[in-house]
C-alpha cells in the first residue's frame, strides 16, 4: 500500500469512485472537487487503485475534523484505517493542530472500536442525515 499525504492530485472522480463503493449515492462532482480543495487528503493506493481516504477539515490554528475515512471493503482489516490515523495524527502535530475530532454512525461499532483504540475520548453525540440514532463524538488532544 502506497500512502499519499496532503494528495492535492487526488480528483473528484477517483474519490466518488471510492464512494460509490463505501457509501452508494448520489454526489454532485463540483462539490466534491470543491470539498477535496478544502481538505487535508491522506490517501491510500494498492497498485493505481485508490483504496482509501481520511480527510481532514481545519482552521489550520487549533484543530483538526477528520470529515471522512473510507476504505475499501476488500482493503479493510489490513491495517489501514490504523496508518490514516498515525498519518493524520502526524501531520496535525506538525501543523501546530492541538486535537483532532471525528463522529460516526453509532451502530458503527468496527470504527468506534478503531477510533477509541487510537486514543481518542468519547465527548458527547450528535444528530445528522435524519438517521434514528446519533453519532458518537470523539476528539484526542495532541501534546
Amino acid at each position: 500500500m502506497e500512502y499519499r499525504y496532503d494528495d492535492r492530485t487526488l480528483d473528484a472522480g477517483t474519490f466518488l469512485a471510492l464512494v460509490q463503493q463505501v457509501w452508494p449515492g448520489e454526489y454532485d462532482a463540483e462539490k466534491t472537487r470543491a470539498a477535496l480543495a478544502r481538505t487535508i487528503n491522506i490517501t491510500a493506493w494498492d497498485g493505481g487503485r485508490l483504496a482509501g481516504c481520511l480527510r481532514i477539515l481545519t482552521d489550520g490554528c487549533y484543530f483538526g475534523t477528520i470529515t471522512e475515512l473510507l476504505v475499501l471493503p476488500a482493503c479493510r482489516r489490513q491495517g489501514v484505517g490504523r496508518a490514516f490515523f498515525a498519518f493524520a495524527e502526524e501531520l496535525a502535530r506538525q501543523r501546530g493542530l492541538s486535537a483532532l475530532r471525528i463522529d460516526t454512525y453509532r451502530l458503527n461499532l468496527r470504527m468506534q472500536a478503531l477510533i477509541l483504540s487510537r486514543g481518542f475520548t468519547k465527548v458527547g453525540e450528535i444528530r445528522l442525515h435524519g438517521r434514528p440514532l446519533p453519532y458518537p463524538c470523539f476528539e484526542k488532544a495532541l501534546n
